[in-house]
């Protein structure tokens, strides 16, 4: 996925930026050198995925064997093998190239000086990417994505001060110009998608954080002030179209449809949220333009998902690393911190929302409201490794879930995933029909599920043999409604050995 690499390069570029250790730029540049080798398009925006399968093999198209590796590298092949190592794939032919210990440690022990070992081992990497290149290479999805977008422009302007590489900063001012270019429309508005030269759906809250986040990044990397104007001018959008002026925060969508409730979800996932996101945002433009109406806005935020904060830190790292940057944060002018009143204001100001709004507190609410149990039909009576697994759901009275499909686009289908110690595939997944339910805030039937249901499943166990004590997890998504709120997205685990 794009947004792993951007992360990822994120955070290598940063260890190497505290630490000056060589080895965390070597691994980050490698990870932005495959971005700009297969996850980037001839306008210069990012794909959004390239998948981990060539003819349904796990890794195929990454793995290699010893004996290719030395068919490749010939004489040299020794060398490459003092550095890096091979570690096996279950179930499949080759392995994994790793780095198995430092270039000063090996450079040490060869005779050579960390410089020329490193030009040495790019050079034979280069080598072993000519001959990749020839595989069949896994799918691409090309899809660009506005918020994965303007976090990897993020990442690449960083990088471009980090190693000083100007080449970083160019990439993400191509893409910046495209998103800006090809994914806003005559009115401002962002779009969510493009692919084959149509946009699809209006951008999300978090397109508009990420994308800012991203520009005002180009801003500090270029100090070229086309960017923080585009910035602002996006985060002015942003308020106008997605904050909750009642409690703060920022909705997920904007107002246009109607749907039972506009969620706010300030939960980090996979990436950090759209919220959490933005209140980094708020506070970089209140610095570069001097503007406090930001700084305010940002603190307004923290106030609304206070009590959610200290009810369930775990949740919230971005976003409280975001209120940890308004606290502690270095003025860029007077090189001062923020003063201790100004903390024990926010942070009494918070402890008394906290108290004072539970409210906002049942609307992202930690509460599951549903129970589940999985079951899975025995392995050994399969002689095809495919078995039934099936999830039986009880959700409490009172409340129901989003059926599968759901019936508006904005919400939260209820799904299921899994994963297990050994390797599985998903054959089928059958939802359950839903319930048609009239809401008095709904125009239409909602299709959901109340009291009992059950989800049926057929897997297939792609290892030959399983050890005792393999495990199989599924993964319920699902978002729980009143008949007057809902609750944020939220996930149950369950977990079963396989017989």
């Amino acid at each position: 996925m794009l947004y792993n690499q951007a992360d990822l390069a994120r955070v290598y570029l940063l260890a190497y930026d505290i630490t000056q250790n060589n080895t965390y730029r070597l691994v980050a540049e490698d990870i932005l050198s495959y971005v700009v080798r297969e996850m980037i398009g001839e306008d210069g925006a990012f794909y959004s995925a390239m998948d981990s399968e060539t003819d349904a093999i796990e890794g195929q198209y990454y793995l290699w064997t010893e004996e290719e590796i030395r068919d490749v590298l010939e004489a040299e092949a020794d060398l490459f093998f003092q550095t890096f190592d091979l570690a096996p794939m279950p179930e499949v032919e080759g392995a994994v190239v790793y780095m198995s210990r430092s270039l000063d440690e090996t450079a040490s022990e060869v005779g050579l000086s960390t410089d020329e070992l490193r030009q040495d081992v790019e050079a034979m990497k280069a080598r072993l990417l000519t001959v990749r290149a020839k595989r069949e290479k896994p799918l691409v999805d090309t899809k660009v994505l506005t918020a994965w977008n303007g976090h990897m422009i993020d990442t690449f302007a960083y990088a471009a001060v980090v190693t000083g590489n100007t080449t970083y900063r160019d990439i993400a001012i191509r893409a910046a110009d495209f998103l800006l270019a090809h994914l806003r429309d005559s009115e401002g508005t962002l779009r969510r998608l493009y692919l084959n030269g149509q946009t699809k759906h209006d951008g999300f809250q978090e397109d508009y954080a990420y994308l800012i986040r991203g520009l005002a990044r180009l801003y500090r990397t270029t100090d070229d002030r086309r960017w923080l104007t585009e910035a602002r001018t996006l985060t002015d959008r942003m308020i106008d179209i997605f904050w909750d002026s009642d409690h703060g925060g920022f909705y997920f969508t904007d107002d246009q449809e109607k749907l039972i409730v506009r969620t706010k979800n300030p939960y980090d996932g996979a990436r950090p949220s759209g919220n959490a996101m933005a209140a980094h945002a708020l506070l970089e433009l209140s610095r570069y333009t001097e503007q406090p109406v930001y700084r305010e806005r940002a603190l307004q935020l923290f106030k609304g998902f206070a009590g959610q904060m200290k009810e369930n830190s775990g949740r919230f790292t971005f976003l409280i690393s975001a209120v940890h940057d308004y606290l502690y944060y270095q003025d860029l002018q007077t090189g001062r911190l923020q003063t201790e009143m100004q903390m024990a204001n926010l942070e009494s100001s918070m402890d008394l929302l906290y108290t004072q709004t539970p409210k906002i507190s049942a609307l992202n609410s930690d509460t599951k409201k549903i129970k589940a149990s999985l079951s899975t039909s025995p392995v050994s009576s399969s002689t095809d490794g495919v078995i039934d697994a099936t999830i039986a759901v009880h959700v409490d009275a009172g409340w129901h879930l989003n059926a599968n499909p759901a019936s508006m686009r904005d919400l939260i289908p209820t799904s299921v995933t899994f994963n297990s110690d050994v390797p599985i595939e998903v054959i089928s997944v059958t939802y359950p029909e839903g319930k048609e339910v009239r809401f008095a805030f709904a125009d239409q039937p909602l299709s959901v599920y109340v009291g009992e249901i059950v989800i049926r499943t057929r897997l297939r166990i792609k290892a030959k043999t399983i050890p005792d004590g393999t495990q199989i997890h599924a993964v319920i998504t699902y978002q729980a409604c009143s008949d007057e709120v809902c609750l944020a997205p939220d996930e149950l685990i369950m977990s079963g050995a396989l017989r």
